[in-house]
């Protein structure tokens, strides 16, 4: 994959063919401006500040939008941190052959660039402090390799983690992680590329095991999202002719409003923590000194048991 990116939640071997990815940027380079950055959109932030901030306090002030978030997410930074602009927006489906209907169409490089810049899971930097504020214990969640060079010192003006710096890194105080709705993407991806119209093109050969308990795990975690956070949107129904034969039918309207917020805002967001890894990071990993080793998920258990074949 040369300098492309390849991002890994599961493991993943020879019988998956993973889609294109994003170039890789090199992110050194941004450490030299970040002072300068900063600054700048500080100056930005307040103008907007004082901009905005009359209406936002007839709407009840910057509380409203964190509540709004932090209400509905675990102690999540991203819902402390952003503040959503919603819109109401006529959701419909895409013509097949509008740039929109990308995401439909039968696999080809474009197709897969345009999954591979939403469904490639970022892996972004947490603090010690936000990583025990999501219930989880530090000593046992993973560290970057020292090699990365995530431990120098290249950070905002005021010494702690901010989403306006290009590269976040404070000292030892560095953990991964990752956004839950990219990873809800790349799951949609994968059921996308294991469809029966488009195995073919995908896979030269039958999954492995540990392929198909990453499908597995890919179809329950997108169940569980969808039971966790149901969306309460009402489709209508409309009377449409025959079809096939069969006569009128009453079918669901799939032309229907719905309260949105700028996806982008999130991606920029994900952007200011977001670690760039290359495939010569990822085959030559050497974790952290006094790093405690934990369990394999529970789909590459089941695999490694033969619970999926052999």
């Amino acid at each position: 994959m040369g300098e492309s990116e390849r991002y890994v939640l599961l493991p993943i071997d020879e019988s998956e063919r993973p889609t294109m990815k994003k170039k890789f940027i090199n992110r050194s380079k941004l450490c030299t401006v970040g002072t300068a950055l900063n600054i700048a959109l500080s100056v930005v932030s307040v103008a907007s500040l004082v901009t905005t901030g009359v209406v936002i306090h007839k709407a009840g002030g910057f509380e409203t939008y964190r509540n709004l978030l932090t209400e509905t997410t675990y102690n999540s930074p991203a819902a402390k941190e952003l503040r959503p602009t919603w819109s109401t927006v006529l959701q419909q489906p895409s013509r097949l052959e509008s740039p929109e209907g990308v995401y439909r169409q039968v696999p080809n490089s474009d197709v897969d660039a345009a999954w591979g810049e939403i469904a490639n899971p970022p892996f972004i930097v947490l603090s010690a402090a936000e990583v025990r504020g999501l219930g989880k214990d530090p000593a046992v969640t993973a560290q970057p390799p020292e090699d990365w060079g995530l431990y120098k010192t290249c950070m905002s003006h005021s010494g702690t983690l901010s989403s306006l710096t290009p590269i976040i890194a404070v000292g030892p105080d560095v953990y991964l992680g990752t956004v839950d709705v990219y990873h809800q993407l790349h799951c949609l991806d994968m059921l996308r590329m294991n469809l029966h119209d488009n195995f073919d093109h995908y896979h030269s050969k039958p999954l492995s095991p540990l392929a198909r308990a990453h499908v597995s795990h890919c179809v329950e975690s997108l169940m569980k999202t969808l039971m966790c956070q149901p969306s309460l949107d009402i489709l209508t129904t409309k009377w449409t002719d025959s079809i096939g034969g069969l006569g009128p039918a009453h079918l669901a309207d799939f032309d229907f409003n719905r309260k949105c917020w700028d996806f982008e805002q999130l991606n920029r967001w994900t952007e200011g923590r977001r670690v760039d890894i290359t495939d010569d990071m990822m085959r030559n990993l050497t974790p952290p000194a006094g790093t405690t080793f934990q369990s394999q998920p529970l789909e590459v258990e089941e695999a490694l048991a033969g619970m999926w074949g052999e």
